[in-house]
C-alpha cells in the first residue's frame, strides 16, 4: 500500500512538472510548437523525462485498480482501502486538467491505454 501511495506522489508530481515544462501555444500551430522545443531543448528533455515517469506510475495504478475491482467481482475479499488508492488518480487528472488541459488529456491517454493494455485478467487471485 505504501508503494501505491509513492506512485500516486511521483505521478502526480511528474504530472504537474510535465504540464509545467511542456510549451503549449494558444494557437496550437506545429511550427511554433516545434520552435519552441528547438530552441530550449533542455525543457523538452526534463519535460519528456516527466511524462514517461507520469505515465508510467499512473498506468500503474489503473492497472492495479482494475484488477482489484475485477478480483472483488469474482471473490469476497475486497480490498476497498487499495482501490480506494488506485481511484485517486482520477482526482490527479482532475487538478492537473486545471492546469493545462491538452498535456492531460495527452497524460490522460496515454495512462489508460497502457494500463489497459497490460491488464491480465485471466489470472485468478
Amino acid at each position: 500500500m505504501v508503494k501505491k501511495i509513492v506512485q500516486l506522489m511521483l505521478g502526480g508530481t511528474a504530472g504537474y512538472l510535465y504540464i509545467e515544462w511542456m510549451p503549449v501555444s494558444p494557437s496550437l500551430s506545429l511550427y511554433g510548437f516545434v520552435v519552441s522545443l528547438i530552441l530550449d531543448p533542455v525543457h523538452f528533455f526534463a519535460a519528456a523525462v516527466a511524462f514517461v515517469i507520469a505515465f508510467i506510475n499512473l498506468a500503474s495504478l489503473i492497472k492495479d485498480g482494475i484488477k482489484k475491482i475485477s478480483a472483488g467481482l469474482y471473490t469476497k475479499r475486497k480490498d476497498i482501502i487499495e482501490v480506494g488508492i488506485c481511484c485517486l488518480v482520477l482526482i490527479i487528472f482532475f487538478f492537473l486538467w486545471k492546469l493545462g488541459d491538452l498535456n492531460t488529456l495527452l497524460l490522460f491517454c496515454f495512462s489508460i491505454i497502457y494500463g489497459i493494455i497490460s491488464v491480465d485478467l485471466r489470472q485468478r487471485p
